[in-house]
């Protein structure tokens, strides 16, 4: 067995106690929890979250419950934006796509083109006209949400928390529908 001597130990004291400062014990993020509501009223939603946009750059997200009671795990302490997402179309948007399917294209002409150019054109048309219609159904679907759009980006959602302790912080959220 080999002995160290005590130069050997000393420079490995000196390497730990410069390493040590970069190590830190205290964990650097957070469990927040809390629940959302929507004009003072419970969401009852399915596909609802809530998500932190932390001081690190990083986003932590969790799930909103029917009751809005959430739990979100990872955020990091400091400063964090916060934003709602809802992923899941009403029953009338859904009545509405399966309509759309099943629809014939819009101004479906009954004759047939006489020639390739006319078959070409015709195309050409139905498909700008499938096109826009899709278009403005995808703008129509992204009002649709149960909240006002601001709180959807984190850019525009003036929703913030500061994160100041590990474990136990609540943040409750009331938003508006408009």
């Amino acid at each position: 067995m080999r002995r160290l001597t005590k130069s050997q130990l000393w420079i490995g004291l000196v390497l730990l106690t410069a390493l040590l400062p970069s190590c830190s014990f205290a964990p650097s993020t957070a469990t927040i929890t809390g629940k959302v509501t929507i004009d003072g009223e419970a969401p009852n939603l399915e596909e609802f979250y809530v998500s932190f946009y932390g001081s690190d750059g990083k986003t932590a997200m969790g799930l909103v419950h029917a009751d809005g009671s959430y739990t979100v795990k990872g955020v990091a302490l400091g400063e964090a934006r916060v934003c709602l997402a809802y992923y899941k179309a009403d029953p009338t948007s859904e009545q509405e796509e399966a309509k759309r399917r099943t629809a014939p294209p819009p101004e479906e002409s009954q004759a047939e083109p006489k020639t390739p150019e006319e078959a070409k054109a015709l195309g050409e048309k139905l498909r700008r006209e499938l096109l826009e219609r899709d278009k403005q159904q995808f703008r129509d679907a992204q009002i649709k949400l149960p909240f006002a759009q601001r709180y959807a980006d984190p850019q525009t959602s003036e929703l913030a928390v500061t994160i100041n302790q590990t474990r136990g912080q609540v943040f409750d959220i009331n938003v508006t529908r408009e």
